[in-house]
Protein backbone atom coordinates (compact mmCIF):
# COMPACT_ATOMS: atom_id res chain seq x y z
CA UNK A 1 0.00 0.00 0.00
CA UNK A 2 1.78 3.55 -0.80
CA UNK A 3 2.11 5.93 1.60
CA UNK A 4 0.54 9.42 2.28
CA UNK A 5 2.81 10.72 4.18
CA UNK A 6 6.79 9.63 3.46
CA UNK A 7 9.90 12.21 3.70
CA UNK A 8 12.66 11.02 2.13
CA UNK A 9 16.00 12.94 2.80
CA UNK A 10 19.63 12.90 0.56
CA UNK A 11 22.84 13.81 2.36
CA UNK A 12 24.45 16.16 0.71
CA UNK A 13 27.70 15.43 1.03
CA UNK A 14 27.92 11.42 2.09
CA UNK A 15 27.13 9.81 -1.47
CA UNK A 16 24.39 6.55 -0.19
CA UNK A 17 23.26 8.47 3.18
CA UNK A 18 19.61 8.90 3.03
CA UNK A 19 16.82 8.89 5.68
CA UNK A 20 13.25 7.83 4.89
CA UNK A 21 10.48 8.74 7.54
CA UNK A 22 6.99 7.17 6.68
CA UNK A 23 3.76 7.81 8.76
CA UNK A 24 2.17 10.93 10.76
CA UNK A 25 0.74 11.21 13.83
CA UNK A 26 -2.82 10.77 14.15
CA UNK A 27 -2.60 8.30 10.71
CA UNK A 28 -2.84 4.58 11.07
CA UNK A 29 1.36 4.40 10.35
CA UNK A 30 3.13 5.61 13.54
CA UNK A 31 5.70 7.97 12.52
CA UNK A 32 9.33 6.34 12.15
CA UNK A 33 12.55 7.43 11.09
CA UNK A 34 15.13 4.91 8.89
CA UNK A 35 18.59 5.78 7.81
CA UNK A 36 20.93 4.05 5.55
CA UNK A 37 24.54 4.53 4.72
CA UNK A 38 25.59 2.63 1.80
CA UNK A 39 23.19 3.28 -0.65
CA UNK A 40 19.81 0.68 0.72
CA UNK A 41 22.06 -2.18 1.29
CA UNK A 42 21.22 -1.67 4.80
CA UNK A 43 18.89 0.21 6.71
CA UNK A 44 18.67 1.00 10.59
CA UNK A 45 16.05 2.82 13.12
CA UNK A 46 16.86 6.29 14.32
CA UNK A 47 15.77 6.49 17.65
CA UNK A 48 14.45 10.41 19.10
CA UNK A 49 14.93 11.31 22.52
CA UNK A 50 12.67 9.94 25.42
CA UNK A 51 9.42 11.42 25.02
CA UNK A 52 9.76 12.76 21.55
CA UNK A 53 8.36 12.30 17.67
CA UNK A 54 10.87 13.03 14.89
CA UNK A 55 9.25 14.73 12.28
CA UNK A 56 12.16 15.36 9.45
CA UNK A 57 11.45 17.16 6.69
CA UNK A 58 12.07 16.41 3.08
CA UNK A 59 11.18 19.75 1.53
CA UNK A 60 14.35 21.73 2.33
CA UNK A 61 18.03 20.63 2.99
CA UNK A 62 18.27 19.05 6.30
CA UNK A 63 20.74 16.15 6.48
CA UNK A 64 24.03 17.02 5.56
CA UNK A 65 27.41 15.29 6.34
CA UNK A 66 25.97 12.74 8.69
CA UNK A 67 23.67 15.30 10.48
CA UNK A 68 20.32 15.64 10.98
CA UNK A 69 18.41 18.75 11.58
CA UNK A 70 14.37 17.76 12.47
CA UNK A 71 11.72 18.82 14.71
CA UNK A 72 11.18 17.34 17.88
CA UNK A 73 7.56 16.63 18.94
CA UNK A 74 6.39 16.46 22.27
CA UNK A 75 4.41 13.20 23.17
CA UNK A 76 2.63 15.53 25.56
CA UNK A 77 3.42 18.74 26.96
CA UNK A 78 4.34 21.52 25.07
CA UNK A 79 8.44 21.56 24.99
CA UNK A 80 8.55 21.41 21.40
CA UNK A 81 12.09 21.62 19.90
CA UNK A 82 14.62 21.94 16.78
CA UNK A 83 16.96 19.18 17.57
CA UNK A 84 20.54 17.95 15.83
CA UNK A 85 21.62 14.06 15.67
CA UNK A 86 25.28 14.21 14.69
CA UNK A 87 26.99 11.38 13.76
CA UNK A 88 27.72 9.67 16.91
CA UNK A 89 23.62 9.25 17.26
CA UNK A 90 24.09 11.69 19.84
CA UNK A 91 21.10 14.22 20.30
CA UNK A 92 21.41 17.85 20.87
CA UNK A 93 19.19 21.10 20.76
CA UNK A 94 20.32 23.57 18.20
CA UNK A 95 17.39 26.43 19.10
CA UNK A 96 17.65 27.14 22.45
CA UNK A 97 19.18 30.50 22.18
CA UNK A 98 16.99 31.21 18.64
CA UNK A 99 14.54 34.27 20.01
CA UNK A 100 11.11 33.99 20.29
CA UNK A 101 11.70 29.90 20.97
CA UNK A 102 10.43 30.57 24.51
CA UNK A 103 6.99 32.25 24.34
CA UNK A 104 6.16 32.16 28.21
CA UNK A 105 7.90 31.68 31.80
CA UNK A 106 5.13 29.73 33.00
CA UNK A 107 6.18 26.45 34.21
CA UNK A 108 6.64 24.44 32.17
CA UNK A 109 7.48 26.70 29.37
CA UNK A 110 5.86 27.42 26.59
CA UNK A 111 8.37 26.83 23.15
CA UNK A 112 7.36 27.06 19.60
CA UNK A 113 9.55 25.33 16.50
CA UNK A 114 10.64 27.62 13.51
CA UNK A 115 7.94 28.28 10.79
CA UNK A 116 11.01 26.70 8.27
CA UNK A 117 14.41 25.71 8.27
CA UNK A 118 17.43 24.83 6.04
CA UNK A 119 20.83 23.85 6.41
CA UNK A 120 23.65 25.08 4.62
CA UNK A 121 24.06 22.04 1.61
CA UNK A 122 27.70 22.61 2.60
CA UNK A 123 28.11 22.96 6.41
CA UNK A 124 25.52 21.85 8.86
CA UNK A 125 26.46 24.55 11.47
CA UNK A 126 25.09 26.91 9.44
CA UNK A 127 20.87 26.99 9.60
CA UNK A 128 18.14 29.24 8.56
CA UNK A 129 15.26 29.45 10.68
CA UNK A 130 12.12 31.95 10.12
CA UNK A 131 10.11 32.15 13.83
CA UNK A 132 7.32 34.15 13.95
CA UNK A 133 8.07 37.25 16.62
CA UNK A 134 4.17 37.84 17.36
CA UNK A 135 0.72 37.32 16.02
CA UNK A 136 2.34 39.10 13.02
CA UNK A 137 5.42 39.29 11.73
CA UNK A 138 8.13 36.62 11.07
CA UNK A 139 12.10 37.29 11.15
CA UNK A 140 15.08 35.18 9.17
CA UNK A 141 17.33 34.21 11.38
CA UNK A 142 20.82 32.48 10.86
CA UNK A 143 23.46 30.56 12.75
CA UNK A 144 26.91 29.96 11.89
CA UNK A 145 27.88 27.61 14.87
CA UNK A 146 25.10 25.19 15.02
CA UNK A 147 22.64 27.21 17.34
CA UNK A 148 25.14 28.89 20.04
CA UNK A 149 24.31 32.11 18.79
CA UNK A 150 21.58 33.25 16.15
CA UNK A 151 21.72 36.46 14.03
CA UNK A 152 18.42 38.09 12.38
CA UNK A 153 18.88 38.57 8.59
CA UNK A 154 15.29 39.98 7.42
CA UNK A 155 12.02 40.74 8.86
CA UNK A 156 8.73 40.68 7.40
CA UNK A 157 6.21 42.41 9.53
CA UNK A 158 2.99 41.68 8.34
CA UNK A 159 3.56 37.81 7.38
CA UNK A 160 2.58 35.27 9.46
CA UNK A 161 4.21 32.38 7.84
CA UNK A 162 7.53 31.74 5.40
CA UNK A 163 9.25 28.79 4.06
CA UNK A 164 12.93 28.59 3.72
CA UNK A 165 15.51 26.86 1.26
CA UNK A 166 19.26 26.56 1.00
CA UNK A 167 21.43 25.85 -2.30
CA UNK A 168 25.33 25.30 -2.44
CA UNK A 169 27.42 29.03 -2.47
CA UNK A 170 25.46 30.55 0.35
CA UNK A 171 22.40 30.92 -1.57
CA UNK A 172 19.01 31.08 0.32
CA UNK A 173 15.34 31.53 -0.50
CA UNK A 174 12.54 32.61 1.39
CA UNK A 175 8.71 32.04 0.35
CA UNK A 176 6.44 34.70 1.89
CA UNK A 177 3.04 32.83 1.70
CA UNK A 178 0.77 34.96 3.79
CA UNK A 179 1.44 38.84 3.09
CA UNK A 180 -0.26 41.52 2.02
CA UNK A 181 1.89 43.82 3.04
CA UNK A 182 4.51 43.83 0.09
CA UNK A 183 4.48 43.40 -3.14
CA UNK A 184 6.70 40.51 -4.16
CA UNK A 185 6.49 36.92 -2.31
CA UNK A 186 9.52 35.79 -3.18
CA UNK A 187 13.20 36.64 -1.98
CA UNK A 188 16.72 35.28 -2.51
CA UNK A 189 20.24 35.97 -1.81
CA UNK A 190 23.39 35.23 -2.94
CA UNK A 191 25.28 35.90 -0.25
CA UNK A 192 23.92 34.44 2.55
CA UNK A 193 21.37 36.73 3.41
CA UNK A 194 23.59 39.98 3.88
CA UNK A 195 21.65 41.41 0.75
CA UNK A 196 17.91 40.61 -0.93
CA UNK A 197 16.19 40.35 -4.37
CA UNK A 198 12.65 40.06 -3.98
CA UNK A 199 10.39 38.64 -6.83
CA UNK A 200 6.54 38.57 -7.60
CA UNK A 201 4.59 35.13 -8.12
CA UNK A 202 1.50 34.51 -9.95
CA UNK A 203 -0.89 34.26 -6.67
CA UNK A 204 0.26 34.35 -3.12
CA UNK A 205 0.40 31.55 -1.09
CA UNK A 206 -0.29 29.22 -4.27
CA UNK A 207 2.56 28.74 -6.16
CA UNK A 208 4.64 25.41 -5.45
CA UNK A 209 8.13 26.28 -5.09
CA UNK A 210 10.83 23.69 -5.89
CA UNK A 211 14.94 24.53 -5.68
CA UNK A 212 17.18 22.56 -7.17
CA UNK A 213 20.44 21.36 -5.89
CA UNK A 214 22.77 24.00 -7.99
CA UNK A 215 20.10 26.64 -6.82
CA UNK A 216 17.75 26.22 -10.02
CA UNK A 217 14.06 27.69 -8.74
CA UNK A 218 10.90 25.75 -10.71
CA UNK A 219 7.44 27.41 -9.79
CA UNK A 220 4.00 25.75 -11.10
CA UNK A 221 1.31 27.24 -10.22
CA UNK A 222 -2.04 27.10 -12.45
CA UNK A 223 -0.76 23.97 -14.43
CA UNK A 224 2.38 25.81 -15.92
CA UNK A 225 5.74 25.16 -14.92
CA UNK A 226 8.06 28.48 -14.19
CA UNK A 227 11.59 29.14 -14.17
CA UNK A 228 13.16 31.53 -11.93
CA UNK A 229 15.84 34.06 -14.32
CA UNK A 230 17.65 35.43 -10.85
CA UNK A 231 19.41 38.08 -13.20
CA UNK A 232 15.91 39.67 -13.91
CA UNK A 233 13.82 38.10 -11.03
CA UNK A 234 11.33 37.35 -13.50
CA UNK A 235 9.65 33.75 -13.91
CA UNK A 236 9.74 32.10 -17.52
CA UNK A 237 7.38 29.89 -18.33
CA UNK A 238 8.84 26.53 -19.44
CA UNK A 239 5.61 24.15 -20.26
CA UNK A 240 2.46 23.43 -19.30
CA UNK A 241 2.59 21.40 -15.91
CA UNK A 242 0.59 17.51 -16.28
CA UNK A 243 -2.61 17.21 -15.11
CA UNK A 244 -2.22 16.03 -11.54
CA UNK A 245 -4.85 13.95 -9.19
CA UNK A 246 -3.81 15.83 -6.40
CA UNK A 247 -0.96 18.06 -5.15
CA UNK A 248 2.42 16.68 -6.49
CA UNK A 249 6.02 16.74 -5.21
CA UNK A 250 8.50 17.67 -7.56
CA UNK A 251 12.36 17.48 -7.61
CA UNK A 252 15.05 17.82 -10.02
CA UNK A 253 18.63 17.29 -11.09
CA UNK A 254 21.39 19.65 -11.91
CA UNK A 255 24.06 19.59 -14.70
CA UNK A 256 23.85 19.53 -18.25
CA UNK A 257 21.39 16.75 -18.44
CA UNK A 258 19.32 18.48 -15.50
CA UNK A 259 15.54 16.52 -15.35
CA UNK A 260 12.67 17.59 -13.20
CA UNK A 261 10.23 14.81 -12.02
CA UNK A 262 6.77 15.62 -10.50
CA UNK A 263 4.24 12.78 -9.17
CA UNK A 264 1.11 12.42 -7.57
CA UNK A 265 0.00 9.29 -5.23
CA UNK A 266 -0.91 7.65 -8.97
CA UNK A 267 1.18 9.17 -11.53
CA UNK A 268 5.10 10.50 -12.21
CA UNK A 269 6.53 12.68 -14.72
CA UNK A 270 9.34 13.82 -16.23
CA UNK A 271 10.53 16.28 -18.37
CA UNK A 272 14.41 17.63 -19.03
CA UNK A 273 15.28 21.60 -18.12
CA UNK A 274 17.22 23.88 -20.39
CA UNK A 275 20.76 24.71 -19.79
CA UNK A 276 21.02 27.59 -17.21
CA UNK A 277 22.65 30.57 -18.09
Amino acid sequence: MPLSTCAVLIDTQQSGTYIVSPGASGSAISPTVFETTDGGASWHSLAPPAGYIAVPDGKATTLVAGHLITELTPTSGSDYWLGELTPTGTWRHVDTTLPFHILSNSSPAVTQLPASFSVDPEDPAHIYAAMPTGPQGVSLFVTRDAGTSWKQLYHWPTSTLVTVWTAPGNRVYVQDLTDNGVADQFFYSADGGTTWTGAGLHEQGADQIFIGPDGRVITLSHNEIFSLASATGVFTRLAAAPTFSQIPMCAMSSGAQAVLVCGDLLNTYAMPLPATP
